[in-house]
């Protein structure tokens, strides 16, 4: 079985203050930027130079806001969080579940330490199963992600549903090939340097969960009075059914015909995909009307 740690925006948040107690300046517009169409990946995207350095420090203001809206839990959201069922294909809808909810502001997604992903990676196996974790603004923001992720820029493709955005792609570190990570791209808007969305999927998946659209969004809405959220959240993960098929044996073929333990190798297929997430339907902000989508 899987677990997914995807949870309420309703739960504590935590983690160390980013930028100290005064929010950074407001990011400048990224209009003017070329995408090559050809570049290399950066390790140490904190102190790369020219453009890639300069939507990275756009990218990281807006992360920065989100992290102190979950730290200082002072809107109060409406939240539907949901899970959906679909066939193998990944298309056809079959289940839909809607749970209202309504709280301060917090994490989205399970809270652990950017260094617990970092040596840990993405999935974790125990005894009874495996659950998987999602990425959120306090692991992107953090110096563990910007030192150890490989990142470039990226425009946008006709399959990334997004326009008027410049992106960060990035890709995991090498690791052991059972530590799952992620990689994806995070856009920002041109016009304003303001976050539209975090696009993720996993590597390096435990072999029996494979499955290409295995992954996540987070959509960023930008509130008055400078709050940020994390208005919308998803992780897709594949369902499966596991068997043991067995290797080895009696080799009958031996020349001297030797006889061999067997050895059980769990085998996944995927019989569908579930999706957990949460959308904001209404955020009070102190001092400012009711903000909606």
């Amino acid at each position: 079985m899987f677990r997914a740690a995807a949870v309420a925006c309703l739960m504590l948040g935590w983690g160390r203050p980013l930028f100290g107690q005064n929010p950074p300046a407001a990011p400048a517009p990224l209009l003017g930027i070329v995408v090559p169409s050809k570049v290399k990946c950066v390790v140490g995207v904190a102190t790369a130079p020219g453009d890639l350095g300069s939507v990275w420090a756009a990218a990281r203001i807006g992360l920065a806001a989100v992290v102190r809206t979950e730290q200082g839990r002072k809107v109060v959201m409406d939240v539907d969080l949901f899970e959906r069922t679909y066939d193998k294909s990944g298309r056809k809808l079959v289940d839909s579940r809607i749970t209202p909810r309504n709280g301060v502001s917090a994490r989205p997604v399970a809270a652990l330490s950017p260094s617990s992903f970092m040596a840990m990676g993405f999935a974790w196996v125990e005894p009874d199963g495996i659950t998987f974790y999602a990425p959120d603004a306090t692991m992107l923001a953090s110096e563990e992600f910007a030192a150890n992720y490989c990142m470039r820029l990226r425009d946008p493709a006709a399959a990334d549903s997004v326009q008027g955005v410049i992106g960060i792609e990035f890709a995991p570190p090498p690791g052991q090939p059972n530590h799952t990570d992620i990689g994806g791209v995070l856009w920002l808007d041109r016009a304003t340097g303001e976050l539209v969305r975090l696009d993720y999927h996993y590597n390096r998946m435990p072999a029996e969960f494979k499955a290409p659209a295995a992954g996540g969004r987070l959509v960023f809405r930008t509130l008055p009075k400078g709050f940020a959220i994390a208005q919308q959240w998803v992780m897709r993960l594949p369902i499966v059914d596991l068997v043991e098929r067995r290797k080895g044996g009696v080799d009958r073929y031996s020349t001297n015909r030797e006889d061999h333990a067997e050895k059980v190798v769990p085998f996944g297929t995927v019989t569908g995909f579930r999706e957990f997430g949460g959308i904001v339907m209404r955020a009070d902000v102190p001092g400012a009307p009711s903000w909606t989508p």
